[in-house]
C-alpha cells in the first residue's frame, strides 16, 4: 500500500481525468431529461385521453 488511495480504496476514479468524467456525467444527464420530457409528454397525452 501506498497510501495514495482514498478511504474506499478507488484508485479508478482517480485516474479518470475531470474533464471526461464531467462530460460523461453531462451525456447521461441529457439523457435522463430527454426521458423525463419525453415521460412527461405520454403523461400528458394520456390525462387528455381521459
Amino acid at each position: 500500500m501506498s497510501g495514495q488511495e482514498g478511504p474506499a480504496g478507488n484508485k479508478e476514479l482517480d485516474m479518470i481525468r475531470p474533464e471526461i468524467s464531467k462530460a460523461i456525467i453531462n451525456d447521461r444527464v441529457r439523457v435522463l431529461r430527454a426521458e423525463a420530457k419525453d415521460a412527461r409528454r405520454a403523461r400528458i397525452a394520456k390525462a387528455l385521453k381521459r
